[in-house]
């Protein structure tokens, strides 16, 4: 009570990049304590009128703890729209931004970017089952490999797709020294991304992704396109197994349909090849490619036959490999995981007692470092009360009759996808 405040400008983007830069001046500091448990952390911000939130990380650096939760910050930057612009045309009116600040607020949830999608069951989950955890963000991925020391196993939730090349390769050479992997999503390490200092000098502070080649005037292995394409050419399913294919609707989901059930992920389960998990692929999905770079010893678990937005029929597959050093690689190829292992007041779509079996075997063979590690039966969880998020401003948006309405990437549906939550409906 009584913090001092101060009313500060939201300024006009840049009309080359884009760019909005929050450069505001200081109205309060939050100093952390070492007594603070690593964790995700929301500063709640009551005025008289209006109730926002502010994410942070506190990281537990020289700590040894089994698993290294990434919070995907420069995924959640790359949607935030906060003063008119994100790295999506959906959101920006006059055309997208090539660069987006941290120096602002994030639009989503009231201020809380996006945890309150899909990380949030998987933390609640993980907390729950009396996992010892440890939290960083993709920055911290990016400006310091040492994270990954005394860590065994590095997890992955709900949307992970905005890396840039000092993450992936911290990443790797993690692997490399036997640093097991799980990647509880999908359309992971798809756009690279630099980052570059604010104005002010302050380094990592803006993330570049121009999402073409003859736009981005850095060249070479820094260009910021798809992974995949040239002249950057180092395909994610290298590193992850498989990859990225196609989506559907937000909320949309279709079954898991299990294949090789021997495998002993799915110990516990009951399950048997061509069984069903419903509502667990979605709303975006990754497969097996035969495009040279699949490291060797892939195990596809499922082969779901999905149909993406364009109508067009494929299969949804996760994937199993061992490293050369020993690490185990899990891809699940699909957003739902974390909605699966966890009922909250934020997102509730049924929890399932074979998913959390399936999480709790990959992270006891991680832990221990051992393939077929035997986890104990996960009960599911119980809903439990949690307090109620303040209810945002709603709208009506009236799109003109007649018009087309282009996106981002052909086909791009995933900007009218995260509108739910600030809409509540659209006018034909």
């Amino acid at each position: 009570t009584g913090l001092p405040s101060q009313l500060q400008p939201v300024p006009a983007p840049d009309p080359v990049t884009g760019l909005i830069a929050a450069n505001w001046a200081v109205s309060y500091t939050l100093q952390t304590d070492p007594a603070w448990p690593s964790g995700v952390y929301l500063a709640k911000l009551i005025g008289r009128t209006w109730t926002g939130y502010i994410p942070f990380v506190v990281r537990a650096d020289g700590t040894p703890a089994d698993i290294l939760y990434q919070v995907p910050v420069t995924t959640w930057q790359a949607y935030n729209d906060w003063g008119g612009k994100s790295l999506y045309d959906y959101q920006s009116p006059g055309g997208r931004a090539y660069k987006v600040s941290f120096d602002r607020p994030y639009n989503q949830w009231s201020g809380a970017g996006y945890l309150f999608e899909g990380d949030y069951n998987a933390i609640r989950w993980l907390e729950q089952q009396g996992y010892n955890v440890t939290y960083v963000t993709s920055l911290d991925v990016h400006t310091t490999p040492q994270v990954f020391q005394g860590r065994k196993v590095f997890v992955s939730f709900w949307h992970d797709e905005y890396w840039s090349k000092p993450m992936r390769d911290n990443l790797t050479a993690a692997r490399n020294a036997g640093v097991h992997l799980a990647f509880f999503d999908s359309n992971n390490l798809y756009w690279q991304v630099r980052l570059e200092p604010n104005a002010s000098g302050a380094a990592n502070r803006v993330m570049v992704c121009y999402k073409d080649a003859s736009l981005d005037p850095g060249q070479g292995s820094l260009t910021t396109v798809q992974w995949r394409e040239p002249p950057v050419n180092q395909p994610e399913n290298a590193l992850l197994g498989s990859m990225y294919e196609s989506q559907f609707d937000y909320g949309t989901s279709f079954p898991w349909v299990v294949t090789n059930a021997s495998h002993w992920i799915y110990a516990g389960t009951g399950l048997q090849d061509g069984q069903q998990i419903p509502g667990l692929v979605g709303y975006e999905y990754d497969k097996v490619w035969n495009n040279g770079q699949t490291p060797a010893g892939v195990v596809a678990l499922s082969a779901s036959p999905v149909t993406d937005y364009q109508r067009i029929t494929s299969v949804h597959q996760a994937t199993y490999y061992r490293a050369a050093s020993g690490a185990m690689v899990f891809n699940a190829g699909t957003n739902y995981w974390a909605w699966k292992l966890d009922d909250n007041s934020y997102q509730q779509h049924g929890a399932d007692a074979r998913v959390q079996r399936m999480t709790a075997n990959l992270l006891a063979a991680m832990i221990a470092n051992q393939p077929g590690a035997g986890a104990p039966p996960t009960p599911t969880t119980t809903p439990t009360a949690t307090p109620t998020r303040t209810a945002s401003p709603t709208a009506t948006i009236v799109l003109p009759a007649g018009v087309r309405y282009s996106w981002d990437t052909p086909g791009d549906t995933q900007g009218w996808q995260r509108m739910r939550g600030e809409v509540t409906s659209v006018a034909q």
